[in-house]
């Protein structure tokens, strides 16, 4: 069971864990220690103090999740998971469908990029990343973006952050493995 609390201070919560088993046998109540602090956005310089502008950036990371970001681990999941996890090959109507949808999405955030350098509050935010982390799927599993000039330019300023050069560096051994079985 988890139960939250509001600490007094502003934008922080805490949470008091607590399991039904025994470590030892797997059976038993067993609680985990006191009260945990749970590192959340909410205290972060890349989420914006104000509501409404959290709400932007909120959109922007439930757009990516619920859209583009769907139909694009769709694919990596066609192309590259099956694949490599030896679960056959790529369903080609799913990833027709999925290029279909993930297309008219980024159409979208084409769209609204024109003019703009970020999705949200026109400052760069955790929906950023956030995004990114879906946009980067295309890449893998070789999908157009020449149609998407907004959305290239935006993902040239997050390829040019020290932030997303190190983030990739971490990554790149795990994929590497990952793609070489």
């Amino acid at each position: 069971m988890i139960a939250a609390s509001r600490d007094t201070r502003p934008r922080t919560v805490k949470v008091r864990l607590s399991a039904s088993t025994d470590s030892a046998s797997g059976t038993g109540p067993v609680s985990l220690p006191s009260t945990t602090r749970v590192a959340g956005v909410a205290a972060s310089p890349l989420y914006p103090a104000d509501k409404l502008e959290r709400a932007r950036v909120d959109q922007w990371m439930t757009f990516f999740t619920c859209h583009p970001g769907r139909w694009l681990t769709k694919l990596f999941f066609e192309k590259v998971v099956k694949p490599v996890a030896g679960m056959g090959e790529p369903d080609a109507a799913a990833c027709e469908e999925a290029v279909r949808f993930a297309g008219e999405q980024l159409k979208m955030v084409d769209d609204w990029l024109d003019g703009r350098e970020w999705l949200a509050n026109d400052a760069f935010s955790i929906a950023e990343p956030f995004a990114l982390a879906y946009v980067e799927q295309a890449r893998a599993v070789d999908f157009p973006l020449e149609g998407y000039p907004q959305l290239r330019t935006w993902l040239e300023r997050l390829d040019g952050r020290n932030s997303t050069i190190r983030a990739r560096a971490l990554v790149k051994p795990h994929m590497d493995a990952m793609l070489s079985r």
